[in-house]
């Protein structure tokens, strides 16, 4: 794997982690960070996806004894012992996403569950050219690709490291071939198979992209 540019990115149920990453533990302070989240699902879900990440770290790099997660002042998490490679997570309500690049940059997002207020969230954080094309599609369509714009702004500004809750900050994407892309070919942005509601966004070039769903 180590010469060739791979994007492996994994997904799960919160609830139903498969036995060796529920039993993966938390790095450094994530414990602590997760103990402040008063909601139960989403500190079951935060829980989740950070052990997803670890476990996906260590099995993407099975030779490196004590792996590091580390974030810069974006929030963005770094592997100490492997700076060449890109990490990114996403947890939502009830499903779980982790990347990891070798070579090109990535991001991932997840939003899997409806926004009834979409409209006012796009109307203050959408490019205008983006709600124009998002406002003429058909209405029973509009929520759906509301949320796969917000995935796809989101995981394409974890991939450039800007941060996230800042898809504005990035230039507008256009919808086109069933999914909205951006106009710099050097950037992809990815579906999840199977419908799963997740955007992966990879910057660079990439020989290989591999979904997986670790076995339960």
């Amino acid at each position: 794997m180590m010469g060739v540019s791979v994007v492996v990115a994994w997904w799960a149920r919160p609830t139903r982690l498969p036995s060796a990453v529920a039993h993966t533990k938390l790095w450094g302070d994530d414990a602590e960070r997760a103990g402040q989240i008063r909601d139960d699902e989403a500190r079951t879900a935060f829980v989740a996806a950070h052990r997803l990440l670890r476990w996906a770290v260590t099995a993407t790099f099975p030779g490196v004894p004590q792996v590091r997660i580390e974030r810069t002042a974006t929030g963005r998490p770094v592997i100490a012992e492997r700076p060449g490679a890109s990490v990114s997570l996403s947890h939502g309500h009830d499903l779980v996403a982790v990347a990891i690049g070798v070579g090109p940059q990535v991001g991932i997002d997840v939003e899997d569950r409806p926004v009834p207020e979409w409209r006012d969230a796009a109307e203050a954080v959408f490019h205008p050219s983006e709600l124009a094309q998002l406002l003429d599609m058909p209405c029973e369509q509009q929520e759906v690709a509301f949320r796969r714009l917000w995935m796809a702004k989101e995981a394409w500004a974890k991939a450039a490291g800007i941060g996230i809750g800042r898809p504005q900050a990035l230039p507008p994407l256009s919808f086109r071939s069933g999914n909205w892309q951006p106009v710099d070919r050097s950037w992809r942005l990815l579906s999840a198979p199977l419908q799963i509601p997740t955007t992966l966004a990879v910057l660079g070039k990439c020989e290989v992209i591999v979904w997986h769903r670790p076995e339960l």
